[in-house]
């Protein structure tokens, strides 16, 4: 269970990175429509959470 945790949590982290890489593009941010933006905005958030849900689930088997 704690390798799937660990797992699932590096995946997260890592599309996480992924997509705060292309919003720290500023020309992705100046030509992309604002929805895609928005978008990418919440998924990011999204992983974030997931990351921090996953590392509090690890922390409290370990």
């Amino acid at each position: 269970m704690r390798a799937r945790l660990s797992r699932e949590g590096d995946r997260a982290l890592a599309e996480a990175r992924k997509i705060a890489a292309k919003l720290a593009n500023a020309e992705f941010v100046a030509r992309a429509p604002e929805e895609v933006v928005e978008e990418n905005r919440e998924r990011l958030a999204g992983y974030e959470a997931e990351a921090a849900r996953l590392d509090a689930a690890l922390a409290r088997i370990a």
